[in-house]
């Protein structure tokens, strides 16, 4: 009986050290976007990281971003990716798209954000 114990024991210590060797093998780089990626907002669909911040007065605007990891992350797409969308013309650079939030809900993501000194409603 004892040596089951001991072997039940041996077990659990060893699965509980090998979660902790693999939880501690990941690291990652701050900032998680290495360039001008100001504002992000990420939202977790299932195992999908999906990851949108603000572009101001650039076009296209609004990227999207994928990840599995949180560390690896790739452009799928932008929110604003016609010019018919909306009309950047007119904007300061330092205005425009900021602090973008990201959702999901039912099958559709939702994207809010605020448009700065500009008087029009998109």
């Amino acid at each position: 009986m004892r040596l089951k114990i001991f072997t039940f024991a041996l077990v659990v210590i060893g699965l509980i050290a090998n979660h902790i060797i693999l939880a501690q093998s990941t690291t990652l780089v701050n900032p998680i976007l290495a360039g001008f990626y100001p504002d992000p907002s990420v939202v977790r669909v299932g195992s999908d990281y999906y990851l949108i911040n603000s572009t101001f007065a650039y076009f296209p605007g609004l990227p999207v971003f994928h990840s599995k990891d949180l560390k690896n992350w790739k452009q799928i797409g932008n929110v604003i990716s016609r010019p018919s969308q909306m009309n950047f013309l007119g904007h300061r650079m330092t205005r425009g798209l900021f602090a973008p939030a990201i959702d999901y809900h039912n099958g559709l993501f939702y994207v809010t954000c605020t448009l700065i000194d500009k008087e029009e409603i998109l």
